[in-house]
């Protein structure tokens, strides 16, 4: 899209620019919303309420192993699942 918009005459190069700015825009709103999240304990599971798609709900009797990454990730591992 970049070479297309080099190459384009004067007058499509402007919404050429304008389509690639809105991708980008969208992509950098969707990789934000996927990201970030907020963890709930309670006494029985953990809830994970991401900002964009739908909630996860982690029984404490599901959970066989915690590993905590350098990135400051946490992955719980349960039966045959990995869940964040």
């Amino acid at each position: 899209m970049l070479i297309c918009s080099l190459i384009a005459p004067p007058e499509q190069k402007e919404e050429i620019i304008s389509l690639i700015l809105g991708i980008l825009v969208l992509l950098l709103i969707l990789s934000i919303g996927f990201k970030r999240y907020k963890i709930i304990l309670s006494r029985d599971e953990i809830i994970e309420v991401p900002i964009l798609g739908k909630k996860k709900q982690i029984q404490f009797k599901e959970i066989e192993s915690v590993k905590i990454r350098r990135s400051k990730a946490i992955s719980i591992f349960g039966k045959k699942k990995k869940y964040i």
